[in-house]
């Protein structure tokens, strides 16, 4: 499990995921061209963290761009993230959004719906 990073394109985006500061984090566009296929070291680490039964997980997403394919991959770290928080894992989850997006804003409101545990809609400016 442990750290995978990947340094953003402009049409991938930053991840950072890291078991000992209990983060997971992805910022950027997402337009793959393969989203299974760039998501899957993702899955795996989720996977390995579902194996550890951390007490807590710090979540964030800032999307400045999410295509069709990456928001189903975003609904299915959701889903998984439901299912670490029944488990008793403490999921925190901040989507940042930009003021002037409305996509992204509520893509946020949705996923939140969905589930039962803590997101932040946290409004940034861009620079």
């Amino acid at each position: 499990m442990g750290i995978y990073q990947f340094d953003g394109t402009n049409t991938l985006p930053s991840i950072y995921l890291n078991s000992e500061e209990m983060v997971f984090e992805i910022k950027g566009t997402s337009f793959p061209e393969d989203s299974i296929g760039f998501y899957k070291p993702v899955f795996d680490w989720l996977k390995e963290f579902e194996k550890s039964q951390a007490s807590d997980l710090k979540v964030r997403f800032r999307f400045d761009y999410c295509n069709t394919s990456s928001s189903k991959i975003v609904q299915n770290f959701f889903e998984i993230f439901e299912r670490l928080s029944k488990k008793g894992t403490l999921i925190t989850v901040d989507w940042f959004y930009d003021p002037d997006d409305e996509d992204i804003y509520e893509a946020g409101i949705s996923y939140a719906d969905r589930v039962t545990y803590q997101v932040n809609l946290v409004p940034f400016e861009k620079k």
